[in-house]
């Protein structure tokens, strides 16, 4: 038995959300902060530019979180009506969720620190320690990458399965 037309489009919306997050996740870790590093900026500059698009990335897990909710409403939908389906959209909204704990558990200590770098008003870390640091960011943010694409991925196999 097939979706109804409002489980499609909230599923397909579920989907799309994944895919942005994980799209805006790569754009900071394979644009934005390569660009930083290879500025050649001082110390301070990449701290201030780091910090900026870390305050852009603030609405990442708002978008997450949504794509979440919206999963768990499809996955509700589609359990309800005796479809299997269910499964596939529940498994899917955990992966989309799954990138706020992640952030919490891995890039919260890189953040503290770069963050407390960037608002201090003498220099805490060397041009070293702050490079290695954004590099690390960049690294841990790499892999967050594919939490909420494998949402999308699998989200868009239960909807055409």
């Amino acid at each position: 038995m097939s979706l109804s037309p409002g489980l499609t489009l909230a599923a397909s919306a579920s989907i799309v959300g994944s895919a942005a997050a994980a799209g805006a996740i790569a754009a900071l870790s394979g644009c934005a902060i390569p660009a930083v590093l290879g500025a050649g900026a001082p110390t301070e500059v990449m701290l201030r530019q780091w910090y900026i698009i870390f305050n852009r990335g603030k609405a990442i897990p708002l978008t997450s979180l949504i794509s979440a909710l919206s999963y768990g409403a499809v996955s509700y939908g589609t359990w309800s009506h005796g479809l299997p389906q269910w499964k596939g959209f529940a498994l899917s909204g955990l992966f989309a969720a799954a990138s706020i704990p992640f952030t919490i558990a891995f890039l919260m200590p890189t953040n503290n620190a770069l963050e407390a770098a960037a608002h201090s008003e003498v220099r805490t870390l060397s041009d070293d320690k702050v490079r290695g640091l954004i590099t690390k960011w960049m690294k841990i943010n790499n892999i967050r990458i594919f939490i909420p694409l494998s949402g999308a991925i699998l989200g868009l196999w239960t909807l055409l399965g």
